[in-house]
């Protein structure tokens, strides 16, 4: 517990390392279906708390916290006829977070300068298209 410490964490920031290019759901088409999802939080947040992204492709992903530290991360898997010409997080919910000193998350605000759109072009192209 840290003394002192009242301000709630906040989601700064959205972000994926998977390579830019189109992700697929389907398998002839040799692409790959996962993309990996991290979100950076203002705070030190604690172990195994979560929240849940809601992406422009209308599918959810659970972003969990590893270890004490500022990242929550997750994999998307591309689901059939998801879409999404520049992928990013549309809204998320809170499971779980807490800062090291007890601060519970209440902002659910997405970052608008800040989303995987930003760095990234990652597009994502379902069966059918």
């Amino acid at each position: 517990t840290v003394t002192g410490d009242t301000t709630a964490p906040t989601i700064s920031s959205f972000t994926s390392t998977s390579a830019d290019g189109i992700y697929s759901s389907d398998p002839n088409k040799n692409l790959g279906n996962t993309v990996n999802i991290t979100a950076t939080a203002s705070d030190i947040v604690v172990d195994g708390n979560t929240i849940t992204v809601t992406l422009d492709t209308a599918e959810n992903v659970v972003l969990t916290a590893p270890a004490n530290g500022t990242t929550l991360a997750g994999t998307y898997t591309v689901g059939e006829g998801d879409n999404s010409c520049d992928l990013s997080v549309t809204s998320f919910s809170i499971g779980t977070v807490t800062d090291i000193a007890g601060n519970a998350m209440t902002n659910t605000t997405v970052p608008s300068n800040n989303n995987i759109n930003t760095d990234s072009d990652i597009v994502i192209i379902g069966t059918g298209c």
